[in-house]
Parts: C-alpha cells; structure tokens; sequence
C-alpha cells in the first residue's frame, strides 16, 4: 500500500501559513491534505509514494472557502446593476444620470437596479430619495442598496408595487423612511439578522 492516494506536483499552492505562503506539491490520503511542500523535498520518487501522481501545470490551489454570508452571490447580482461607487458615481445628480442611461438603454420596464451608495461619498452627503430616484425613472422600477446592504432607496414605482403609503406602518426589524409631511421618502432600512 502506498502513502498517498494522490500527489500533485508542479502548483502554484498558496498554504496560508506564515511562515511558508507556496509551496509546489501535496499530497492526499483517504480525502484529506496529508502532506504540503516542495516536489523537491520528497524522500522517494513520486510514483512510488502515491497511487496518483497529477501534474498541476503551475495552477493556483487555494484553501476552500466558505460563504455562509453569501456575499459572492450577492456580488453576482451587482454585475449587472450600477455602481453607486467614486469614481463612478459621485452624487445623486450623477446617480441620476445614470439611472436615465440604464432606462434608455433597457428600455422601460425592467427594474433598474443599483448596489454601493454610502452617503457621506455623496457629494449631497445624504441618501437618495424617492424624488431623486423618480427624476432618473418614474416609469420603471428602481432600487439601489447601500453599501451596506441592509438599507435601501427606491423611487415610486416601487412604493406602489410594494403598497407602501404615508399610512404603512414600519415592518418588525425595520423603518421606512419618512419625509416631514408623512409621506415615504423611498428609503427603507432592515435590521441584520444575526
């Protein structure tokens, strides 16, 4: 019986470790990383070690990453939408444009989407708000997130979709945000959940 299942060699392994980053070879047993380190450094001929010898052909190899925030799903949806990021975007004015521009561009109907807005990069140093969302669209449907992710400003397609009045109360965890005369401002935030 041989050492290891499979040996692989010739990589690009990035280890984590301090105090050795890469390395170009490792080895498994039974499923699990039994051994990391140079090709160099082996004591005996790589077939004789392992059942499996595969050459990597310099391909990077990085520890398994875990998401359970799912934040690498959440950047795939920001592709298609705007960046409400400097240098792209900085002020509502700009937000604005944009807005227009996506319209245009998709026709009206589809939501128009937007991820990244923090207020104090605005130039306005202040969220939009429904008003400046429906100066971009007032016929199609717009939300852009915050940066944060757990605020978010839509125009007034949207509070219709969504029946939000001056008269709906806020949700559990939540407020939505209100003008001083009563009415929705657009901006909605939700608390964390933990």
């Amino acid at each position: 019986m041989k050492k290891y299942d499979t040996l692989y060699l010739h990589g690009n392994v990035f280890t984590s470790d301090t105090s050795r980053l890469r390395c170009d070879a490792f080895a498994v047993k039974d499923g699990r990383f039994a051994w990391v380190g140079d090709a160099a450094s082996l004591d005996a001929a790589p077939g004789s070690l392992a059942e499996e010898v595969v050459d990597l052909q310099q391909a990077c190899v990085l520890p398994g990453f875990v998401d359970s925030h799912m934040h690498a799903i959440m950047l795939a949806g920001c592709c298609r939408s705007i960046s409400v990021l400097p240098p792209h975007i900085c002020s509502i004015e700009e937000l604005v444009q944009d807005i227009r521009a996506t319209e245009e561009k998709q026709g009206v109907g589809p939501w128009i989407l937007g991820y990244g807005y923090d207020e104090s990069k605005l130039a306005e140093k202040t969220a939009p708000t429904v008003r400046d969302l429906d100066r971009g669209s007032s016929r199609s449907p717009v939300l852009i997130s915050r940066t944060c992710g757990h605020i978010v400003s839509v125009n007034s397609v949207v509070l219709a979709l969504a029946g939000i009045t001056r008269d709906t109360p806020d949700p559990e965890g939540g407020r939505i945000g209100g003008f001083p005369v009563g009415s929705p401002d657009g901006r909605r935030s939700v608390a964390a959940r933990r």
